[in-house]
């Protein structure tokens, strides 16, 4: 966005001043200073000419022309990443024996699937155990502890999110914690 402002006086007064792009309508100037916000984005990079026109209340104009030169950037992307969702289950392989398996999700800021990021995760139950591994194309990692023979509370905290060039922000997560009781 940039501001455009002219000044203009007449003996019978202004009535408008109006502005054009390379000799296309731009839009009108309000207030004592006739300023306009004009969204550059709509324009090529390059130069330009802008034209006021001011208008006094006998129908006289009168105009002056700059050339500017439009440069728009496009931001940078962020590549922001953080945790979607995180779920626990487990698998009863025989009498008192499970696998404990979790699924987390990595999204970008958009709710877009974030591949190849490396996920850790602690798993506790008494006992400690961190687990890794990486996203796959859809954003999630599964990633198992087991065999084991304990049953009870099993809780899974998200602990790093890590990929080159890219920021884990925590401060976006949904979820980070999921909590499973094993019977």
């Amino acid at each position: 966005m940039s501001d455009i402002q002219a000044s203009a006086s007449d003996d019978v007064g202004v009535a408008s001043v109006v502005y054009e792009l390379d000799g296309n309508s731009l839009g009108s100037g309000t207030g004592d200073t006739y300023s306009y916000t004009w969204d550059t984005t709509g324009a090529s990079d390059g130069s330009h000419t802008i034209t006021a026109v001011a208008t006094d209340s006998a129908d006289q104009t009168a105009e002056d022309t700059i050339t500017v030169t439009v440069q728009n950037v496009e931001p940078e992307p962020t590549n922001a990443m953080h945790v979607d969702s995180i779920d626990m289950s487990f698998t009863k392989l025989g009498r008192r024996s499970y696998t404990i398996s979790t699924t987390v999700k990595v999204v970008d800021e958009n709710g877009g699937a974030v591949d190849g990021a490396s996920v850790q995760v602690l798993l506790s139950s008494g006992k400690k155990a961190t687990l890794s591994g990486f996203t796959d194309t859809n954003g999630f990692v599964t990633l198992s502890y087991g065999p084991t023979s304990k049953s009870g509370t099993y809780t899974a905290t998200v602990e790093q999110v890590s990929k080159t060039d890219w920021t884990y922000d925590s401060s976006s997560n949904v979820e980070t914690t999921e909590v499973l009781k094993v019977k």
